[in-house]
């Protein structure tokens, strides 16, 4: 029998924490965001879809047993501090290769079920639709050359980390669309999640010209000016289920 757990804030539901979860939840698949338009003398109705996709979302309940009936209130306590104090917010099922990101939850009633310390609640995860691939997060490093290379985007269009190394004026090339960083020392870096350039802690939005770059599904290719000695892509694979 499969063992269900689930790690959310760094903890792992059922070797730190003593919780079961009492069925597997269903993998929801995303939908589609449209704006809906009624127009007059026509049937039904006009979707217009930008290309995004709505939140999904996944509803656990969980038990604990066994317990001391003095040991209920301790325990109803870390599991709030568990889920109401989050630091990493990636949500990983036992049955599932890769991982959530979650943007918000809710926590229902812990409710007492004997007279001992045993409870049980549920808890709703909202989350972005993307399941992103565990291998995504991994860094490929590609060194300068002065022919154009290929990243093979096997997934869903992702948003990359990445940092390039190297001084001056310095040039990106991604599917053919060219980022040009200026005044750079050492190095810089660009997220496209969080659509920001910067060294460390120090904006260079600044410093950019360009468009943050995204990776499609399929081959990308990647050219670099002979300013760059190497850079860092983490791609964030994802897919949508």
């Amino acid at each position: 029998m499969e063992e269900l757990n689930l790690i959310y804030n760094n903890k792992n539901t059922l070797s730190d924490l003593g919780l079961t979860m009492v069925e597997r939840p269903s993998q929801p698949i995303p939908t589609k965001r449209a704006t809906k338009i009624e127009v007059p003398g026509r049937d039904g109705e006009l979707n217009i879809y930008d290309g995004t996709y709505e939140p999904v979302e996944f509803s656990v309940e969980f038990n604990f047993r066994g317990l001391a009936k003095e040991d209920f209130d301790k325990k109803s306590r870390e599991v709030k501090l568990w889920l109401l104090d989050s630091v990493n917010t990636n949500l990983y099922f036992s049955f599932l290769d890769g991982f959530y990101k979650v943007n918000r939850l809710s926590l229902s009633d812990i409710e007492r079920v004997d007279i001992n310390g045993s409870g049980k609640f549920k808890v709703k995860f909202v989350c972005d639709p993307f399941l992103y691939d565990n291998v995504g997060q991994q860094v490929i490093t590609l060194n300068y050359s002065a022919s154009t290379q290929y990243l093979v985007n096997n997934n869903h269009k992702s948003n990359p980390y990445i940092k390039i190394y190297g001084s001056g004026t310095l040039t990106l090339t991604i599917n053919g669309k060219a980022i040009v960083f200026t005044s750079v020392t050492d190095y810089v870096e660009i997220d496209t999640d969080l659509v920001e350039c910067y060294k460390g802690t120090v904006a260079k939005n600044n410093t950019m010209t360009g468009s943050f770059p995204t990776l499609e599904n399929g081959s990308n290719s990647i050219a670099m000016s002979s300013g760059i000695t190497k850079i860092e892509v983490i791609p964030r694979w994802k897919s949508l289920w």
